[in-house]
């Protein structure tokens, strides 16, 4: 019976040598956010899209160490004109972490600004960004730094363009909510100098609270006698809404129906 043998030895390598050779737009023919799949599975790129337009690259290469620590990994990279965002994704049984670093220009996030009537310019820098669900406990820190500069808005039916400092912000979670303190980064400025703060919670709802000192820097100065880094607005908006069973991993955010 050796022929039989060998037969099945020759289709497990042939099953193993074309699972290994599968181009990525097979294996990732519906995925979220992506298109244009090329290369193997393992080591391939798809371009990004926002609201059905592609706005760069992603690249991405299997991590087997993580293989041994029963997760599924992979080093990847976003690339645009200019700009590139670079980390690493591992996924399994407990959950999921991704880091994340690098630059990417205002221009390429103008749709979501956009929404909000908001046209910043310069560049955004992300220092280790780390979003973590470890065991249905999802976690998020980091430092988020903007270059400053012109920017437009929109508030009520006026328009208004103001010259905004560079700004620092500060990316942590507690009790299930994400929240992004942003303070002043001009060289000089009072590094304790609070401009917002922006809360994303667990439940979908998405509140921002503004300083006296920052409506002051976008030109629409607080006529009371708040100090200057009291939160004298807060606006609400349901963000999204989280799947029914809140599930303990990736999906979680992949299902959810984001509207702002």
């Amino acid at each position: 019976m050796k022929w039989l043998r060998w037969s099945l030895f020759g289709f497990a390598a042939a099953l193993i040598f074309a699972i290994a050779l599968a181009p990525a737009r097979v294996i990732l023919p519906a995925a979220p956010g992506l298109a244009d799949a090329q290369g193997p599975w393992w080591h391939g790129d798809a371009a990004a899209l926002y609201d059905g337009a592609a706005i760069g690259r992603i690249f991405w290469t299997l991590d087997p160490l993580a293989l041994l620590q029963a997760k599924l990994g992979a080093h990847w990279r976003f690339q645009s004109a200019g700009e590139q965002i670079a980390g690493h994704v591992a996924h399994g049984f407990q959950g999921f972490a991704v880091t994340a670093s690098g630059e990417i220009a205002a221009a390429t996030l103008a749709g979501a600004f956009a929404e909000y009537g908001i046209d910043l310019p310069g560049t955004f820098a992300i220092d280790e960004l780390h979003l973590r669900n470890d065991a249905g406990t999802l976690s998020a820190n980091g430092a988020l730094r903007w270059s400053g500069g012109q920017t437009t808005y929109t508030l009520g039916r006026r328009t208004r363009t103001v010259d905004l400092p560079a700004m620092a912000a500060t990316l942590a979670t507690q009790d299930g909510t994400a929240s992004l303190e942003v303070r002043s980064a001009t060289q000089g400025a009072n590094p304790s100098a609070s401009l917002l703060e922006v809360r994303l919670q667990a439940d979908g709802w998405l509140r921002i609270r503004l300083t006296k000192r920052f409506l002051a820097l976008a030109g629409n100065p607080w006529p009371g006698n708040a100090a200057d880094d009291d939160f004298v607005i807060a606006v609400a908006e349901r963000c999204f809404d989280p799947p029914e069973d809140q599930a303990d991993d990736l999906a979680v955010l992949l299902q959810s129906s984001f509207t702002c």
